[in-house]
Formats: structure tokens, C-alpha cells, sequence
């Protein structure tokens, strides 16, 4: 229920931007406090590549630090999803991250 709420905020064209997004980044660490690597990897990371996008977007609050959880989640994601086993998904998230990391002109 909590990722279909923060999917949600996350998407919801009214309001103020910035509260949408820190209430879909809440949901999604409650949610994560459910799902766990042990329990359902997969799950646990495409939550983590999903709030690291939501950072991402966060228009609020120090852009670097927003940038630098991004790319944490997103490299806590990619320890799931590997290559050989998920190649979509594994190669979306790295695209994400090298957008991330150019932005922070961080390569």
C-alpha cells in the first residue's frame, strides 16, 4: 500500500511539488521498513531505484544531498538487479545513475 501511495504523491499534478514528493519519499522508506532484502529482493530494490528518482525530482532542500541519496539508492538497486540476471532493469538504473552523476558532474 505504501509504494502505491508514493507512487501516488509522486505523480500528482496538483498541489505543491516539493510536499507531493516528500510525502512519496516518506511513503516509500515506510514501506521499506516492510519490505526487506531478505524478504523480497526485488521488491526492496526497484523501492530503491523508485526513491532514488523521487530524490532526483525533489525540487526542495540541498540539490547535491537530494542528488547524493539519489545515487546511493540507486547503487543500493543495482546490487539486486545485475546484469546478467535483469538486464532491463539493471541497465535503467545504471543510465539513472550516470544522469545523476553528470549532473553532479560526479564521474
Amino acid at each position: 500500500i505504501q509504494t502505491s501511495l508514493a507512487a501516488l504523491w509522486a505523480s500528482l499534478p496538483a498541489g505543491d511539488r516539493a510536499e507531493n514528493l516528500a510525502r512519496s519519499i516518506a511513503c516509500r522508506q515506510a514501506a521499506l521498513e516492510v519490505i526487506t532484502k531478505e524478504n523480497d529482493p526485488e521488491a526492496w530494490a526497484q523501492a530503491h531505484a523508485d526513491l532514488g528518482l523521487v530524490w532526483l525530482d525533489l525540487p526542495g532542500g540541498e540539490r547535491d544531498e537530494n542528488l547524493a541519496k539519489a545515487i546511493e539508492c540507486l547503487k543500493v538497486a543495482l546490487g539486486v538487479f545485475a546484469l546478467d540476471d535483469n538486464p532491463q532493469r539493471a541497465l535503467g538504473i545504471q543510465v539513472n545513475l550516470s544522469w545523476i552523476q553528470l549532473l553532479r558532474q560526479d564521474y
